[in-house]
């Protein structure tokens, strides 16, 4: 019973309820509304506080797709220099996002009337997945794609040095900084016109696996040898992974816009 023009939050049971019990989801009618569910059978612990922050997060995404607005977002990081692609093989279609500033608008590319990059450089083929999106350089027109490599980070060497000699390494700022750079928050260093970048903790901690370390990923141009980003849209670029309304009290991997893309294939084409 909710206004379709409304966000609203909407608390159902979860599948196996409905399951046991052979009703149908009554939230699956409701599939193009701007509505985020929360099960009810979650709702209890400690962690119902981050399930509501989680399903509120959700639900402003769904209503900055409806309005193609960015809700000030804009004010903290511009990537109006900028398109994103990313394919999606399932149904072999690519997005594009472009930002207005203030607005934004997603565009399904289709291969005869637009400039589709994937098509363009053979990337629909193959391991597809190693190409996590493209970034379009508006200022010299030149395509960048988004890889992970096989490099992750490591604490510093004084990091080792120090528990050797037995010392304890706290989680202070000035710790973190000395012994645990390249493990929190955003880095990057430049090589052969390619940026590598990882995306770790906000200033926290760090994971102690190798399989949760963090990935180090590769802007690479495509279309030139000698192309790079300026150093103010890079900063801006970077910058744009820090928005926590993606992940909550985390930062991204790629790009916010990105999510936005994944969203709107959820929504409107899978």
């Amino acid at each position: 019973m909710q206004n379709k023009n409304v966000p609203t939050l909407v608390l159902i049971h979860d599948i196996d309820w409905y399951d046991h019990n052979k009703k149908e989801d009554q939230y699956l009618k409701y599939k193009g509304d701007i509505v985020q569910h929360i099960a009810v059978e979650n709702l209890n612990g400690k962690e119902v506080p981050v399930l509501l922050l989680n399903a509120v997060k959700e639900l402003v995404i769904k209503e900055m797709l409806n309005t193609q607005s960015t809700l000030g977002w804009e004010k903290m990081v511009d990537v109006s220099n900028f398109s994103f692609y990313k394919y999606y093989p399932d149904q072999e279609v690519t997005l594009q996002y472009i930002s207005h500033g203030d607005t934004f608008e997603i565009r399904e590319l289709h291969p005869f009337e637009d400039i589709d990059p994937y098509r363009k450089f053979g990337l629909v083929s193959g391991n597809i997945n190693a190409v996590e999106c493209i970034i379009k350089d508006h200022q010299n027109g030149t395509f960048f794609e988004v890889k992970a490599t096989d490099l992750r980070t490591i604490p510093n060497k004084n990091y080792y040095e120090a528990l050797e000699e037995g010392r304890k390494v706290g989680r202070g700022e000035a710790n973190l900084e000395k012994y645990l750079s390249g493990m929190v928050n955003i880095n990057y260093y430049m090589r052969n016109q390619s940026i590598y970048y990882n995306v770790g903790e906000i200033g926290k901690g760090m994971n102690k696996t190798l399989s949760r370390a963090s990935v180090i990923r590769k802007i690479h141009p495509i279309n030139s040898t000698q192309a790079t980003i300026s150093s103010i849209d890079l900063e801006q670029l970077l910058k744009s992974m820090s928005m926590t309304w993606v992940r909550f009290k985390h930062y991204t991997v790629l790009p916010y816009p990105i999510k936005l893309l994944n969203e709107y294939y959820l929504s409107n084409i899978k």
